[in-house]
């Protein structure tokens, strides 16, 4: 895999607006509810929102200006139970 590229949030735009221009490109066509709109979910700690609106599993959380993006193709008691072994380590993530 790939790793996504560092993008850093321009002034004046909201950490939503910033996510949704950043995650739509990786989802089919039409399947993204803006994230404004989304329930609000907890990974390691740190709130984030959740959608399953069209298919996937797709959470969002943003720590210290960094996106992390899950996205799972299943059920949801999986993707439940993978979240709660998630770490979220933004000071030593890599960053290419």
């Amino acid at each position: 895999h790939d790793a996504l590229p560092i993008l850093e949030i321009p002034d004046g735009v909201s950490i939503d607006q910033w996510v949704d221009d950043s995650v739509v490109k990786y989802l089919p066509a039409g399947c993204y509810v803006p994230r404004s709109q989304q329930a609000e979910t907890t990974i390691d700690g740190q709130l984030g929102r959740i959608s399953e609106d069209c298919g996937p599993v797709v959470v969002t959380v943003v720590v210290d200006g960094r996106l992390y993006l899950f996205i799972t193709y299943g059920e949801r008691e999986l993707f439940d139970a993978w979240v709660g072994t998630i770490n979220l380590t933004p000071a030593t993530a890599a960053s290419s």
